[in-house]
């Protein structure tokens, strides 16, 4: 063997080990990669995902209005006791005196302090708490519904974003096959001429497709780069570091049978969730027309500066003023009924009431909806089916003319304007093959979306 043989040898397999190296660096990434890293990178989802968390932290803040409300107070004064007879309505800033009443007024102030604890324990509202609680959990069905419908709607753009992408990746694989038929043709046709077998306007007519493959071959990649520029931002990693899974949409469609459903779709049950979260409130607004009843309790005591006996014996003293000597305790029941709540409880139920009504139109109109796509997505589904196993055999057909024009054409029986046909022909084939199958993933992720059932899609691949 030569060393040009060898030398040749070497950079063949120096190339392959490069072309490999490229491959490995763009790995495969299935759909359900993608939506795993959808749900995980895409921004709305997470801002869902904390306010699930917030409506849940919101139940147990509620439920605490179920515990006592106990409050613990103390402080030390240093104020004049220049009272006064009279009576007024507490109000604002009025400070309140203790001290016996004066002829005139004293200048001189004294220390007091007071320490006071202070318990009010809901006894009985009628189920005006246990209403608020259930409020919290309406509003975190609703939340968590909202987070669901928002996660499936994101499912299915990333599924559409991916068979774009993954549908120009393909178109592009058979561009560039066509653009190899092309260049072969090419070289058969240069040797013809040079021999002088075939006339020189076919190299021209030759080249011609060539370069019309080329340009057909850089608006598919342009393409397919935009779509999986799109599809990298939407799972929140490089366009650079990932190719489509096309073994996975290779494989054959399943015929399913007519589903109609929409109870379970997402939509469906966030706006459920929404007329129950109304419902709920509606509920808490009557009940706050009735009393709520209360055990109050208190344990306090006070130190003063001042003398119960006589004003000589009054004292300026820090340590005499702020020293507790008496205490009190108290306990009781309150019975607590604004009355003046009732006309605007009346008009804000009224408003829970019209909320409800609008939302149950809401729902009947997107319930007629969703019946409507379903029956739309169960007749492009059947049809898209038709169209993708009609098309190898428009491929088969196509490819077959193909080699008898090429055989024909070798022979001087068929023109390079017949084979060029034959030879657009097939390219034709095997494009509309590619979008026919495309187009039937498309109609079964429409039937999974009209559904609410993704797994009618996943499930295939």
């Amino acid at each position: 063997m030569s060393n040009l043989k060898v030398f040749k040898m070497i950079q063949l397999v120096l190339a392959c080990m490069v072309c490999t190296s490229i491959t490995a660096q763009l790995k495969s990434l299935s759909l359900k990669d993608a939506l795993i890293l959808a749900e995980k990178n895409y921004p709305q989802i997470k801002a869902k995902q904390l306010q699930v968390s917030s409506a849940k932290a919101n139940i147990l803040a509620s439920q605490m209005d179920y515990l006592p409300n106990i409050k613990l107070h103390a402080q030390i004064d240093n104020a004049t006791a220049n009272s006064l007879a009279g009576t007024y309505f507490p109000y604002g800033v009025v400070v309140p005196i203790s001290g016996a009443i004066n002829n005139t007024s004293d200048p001189k102030s004294y220390f007091g302090s007071i320490g006071l604890a202070y318990l009010e324990l809901p006894l009985y509202g009628f189920g005006q708490i246990r209403a608020k609680v259930n409020i919290s959990k309406a509003s975190y069905a609703t939340e968590l519904g909202a987070y669901e419908n928002e996660k499936f709607n994101m499912y299915i753009r990333i599924c559409i974003s991916y068979l774009d992408f993954l549908s120009y990746h393909q178109l592009k694989i058979v561009q560039e096959k066509n653009l190899e038929r092309a260049l072969t043709l090419q070289k058969s046709i240069i040797a013809n001429v040079r021999n002088g077998l075939k006339p020189g306007v076919d190299s021209s007519f030759a080249a011609a497709e060539i370069s019309n493959a080329k340009l057909q071959l850089f608006e598919l990649e342009k393409k397919e780069n935009e779509q999986k520029n799109i599809l990298a931002n939407s799972i929140g990693i490089l366009n650079n570091e990932f190719n489509p899974d096309t073994m996975s949409f290779s494989n054959a469609l399943l015929k399913l049978d007519t589903i109609h459903s929409v109870i379970n779709h997402p939509l469906v049950r966030y706006f459920e969730s929404r007329i129950k979260e109304s419902q709920a409130k509606e509920h808490y607004i009557a009940l706050n027309y009735l009393p709520k009843f209360s055990l109050l309790g208190a344990d306090w005591g006070r130190g003063s500066g001042l003398s119960p006996i006589s004003k000589s014996e009054n004292s300026t003293s820090f340590n005499e003023g702020t020293n507790l000597t008496r205490f009190n305790y108290a306990i009781g029941i309150a019975c607590t009924f604004t009355i003046s709540d009732i006309p605007k409880n009346i008009l804000l139920k009224r408003v829970e009431h019209l909320k409800i009504a609008s939302e149950k139109e809401n729902l009947n109109g997107i319930k007629q909806e969703l019946k409507n796509e379903q029956q739309l997505a169960d007749d492009n589904l059947v049809l898209s089916l038709k169209q993708a196993n009609e098309a190898p055999n428009q491929l088969k057909a196509g490819t077959d003319n193909y080699n008898q024009k090429l055989t024909m054409y070798n022979n001087g029986l068929a023109s390079i304007v017949d084979l060029a046909q034959a030879l657009y022909n097939l390219n034709r084939a095997e494009t509309a093959q590619t979008i026919y199958i495309n187009a039937a993933w498309k109609a079964l992720l429409f039937k999974a979306e009209s559904i609410g059932d993704l797994s009618i899609f996943t499930k295939q691949f």
